[in-house]
């Protein structure tokens, strides 16, 4: 048996490969020597055990010319590590989504969108219908008129399952100036849209079924296995605040919604300046009230659920750190990534001031249980670059190491 290291045989290195769970050990395993690079290289397609925590993810932050720039911002031994990956998404395209490691991509010129894995040198890349392609589709009446109107068209995305893994995947969007949701199956040559209600916000898929949120926290869940996917309302408003994005998120097995609050002023741009955190309840109980009506007599009052039964808020993530922005809302645990900080949302910029010129200024981090605002030095160094930045969730498939 060799005694150099660098001399391992490959299938010692297939069962070392076997055991990485997260994505910047399996960078460092390639970088370790010329030997290990060219093994890794060799094989950085073939499909990994998927039964993985969820990754911690990068922040993409742009490049030149046809590249962009990811910053991984951590890594197992809590150190800020960053890595020029190349992607090319060309500066002509724009950014709508991400999802699952996957990023949304559309094309001005055409109106097409596709589904491009930066992670991925072969199948990478899965077309999708033209944005023109809904039932009520009026995306051509504005499309000569404004690019910003093509740029905003797409404001979420949240896949079922990650499509590296299988074939059987849905992506369900909030399109349009309404805000409503369409979803694509692959081989549908359209999109399609789900009922008339609109003004939606974020959607997340939970408990096999897709869940989306409206501007005033009025949640909806959509059984899409169904043979005609329809909205049904799952609970009311959340308690009001003053303006705000909503997002949810998945953690620890329940449904999250999370509230992003602003401070206004003659500047245009918006800043964040807390977030609350509510826990819904899917289903409240429902109490049965006893009540005299007369001698002997009684009544029984149903008394439905009230707001406050259905969202409870919370003061603390239980170990977990979420990510929100332009990316499908995900959280995952602080344990097993130590340089994720516990109890924290991380946070991009993800109003529509790039629309008119404004730079995005507004990302940081909000420690729940403190309720302070925490900056981050990766974060700092990127404020104000052009396109805005939006977390990835990197594929253990592989990626080109420089």
């Amino acid at each position: 048996m060799t005694s150099n290291w660098s001399d391992l045989p490959n299938d010692l290195l297939d069962e070392l490969s076997k055991h990485f769970t997260i994505m910047n050990d399996l960078v460092r395993f390639g970088a370790v020597c010329v030997n290990w690079h060219s093994y890794f290289t060799l094989n950085r397609n073939r499909p990994l055990p998927c039964k993985r925590p969820r990754q911690p993810p990068v922040l993409m932050i742009s490049g030149q010319k046809l590249q962009s720039r990811y910053y991984h911002l951590y890594s197992s031994d809590g150190v800020v590590e960053t890595h020029n990956i190349p992607m090319t998404v060309p500066h002509h395209k724009f950014l709508y989504a991400s999802t699952h490691g996957w990023l949304v991509i559309g094309d001005f010129h055409d109106l097409s969108v596709h589904l491009l894995n930066p992670f991925l040198s072969v199948n990478n890349r899965i077309d999708l219908p033209l944005l023109t392609a809904m039932d009520n589709c009026y995306l051509v009446d504005f499309y000569p008129m404004k690019r910003s109107y093509v740029h905003a068209y797409i404001s979420k995305a949240a896949l079922s399952v990650n499509p590296t893994y299988t074939s059987n995947y849905v992506l369900m969007i909030i399109y349009g100036f309404g805000s409503q949701l369409a979803f694509f199956r692959p081989g549908d040559n359209a999109w399609t849209p789900i009922g008339k209600k609109g003004a939606f916000f974020d959607i997340v898929y939970f408990k096999d079924e897709f869940y989306a949120v409206t501007q005033d926290g009025e949640v909806f869940a959509c059984d899409i296995h169904h043979p005609h996917p329809k909205l049904r309302r799952v609970a009311p408003p959340s308690p009001k605040d003053r303006t705000t994005d909503i997002y949810l998120v998945e953690s620890l097995g329940e449904l999250l919604q999370v509230k992003r609050l602003f401070h206004f002023s003659a500047e245009p741009q918006l800043t964040t300046v807390r977030f609350k955190v509510f826990k819904l309840v899917l289903d409240p109980p429902i109490r049965h009230v006893k009540y005299k009506v007369g001698k002997g007599k009684y009544k029984q009052k149903l008394i439905k659920p009230t707001q406050n039964m259905y969202w409870v808020e919370m003061k603390t993530l239980h170990g977990q750190a979420v990510f929100v922005g332009e990316n499908s809302t995900f959280s995952l645990s602080s344990s097993h990534f130590p340089g994720c900080k516990a109890n924290c949302i991380y946070f991009t910029d993800d109003s529509q001031g790039h629309l008119f010129g404004d730079p995005p200024l507004d990302l940081g981090m909000f420690n729940v249980e403190e309720m302070t605002l925490e900056e981050h030095p990766v974060m700092n160094l990127s404020k104000g670059m052009f396109p805005r930045h939006i977390w990835v969730e990197p594929t253990l498939l592989g990626a080109t190491i420089n």
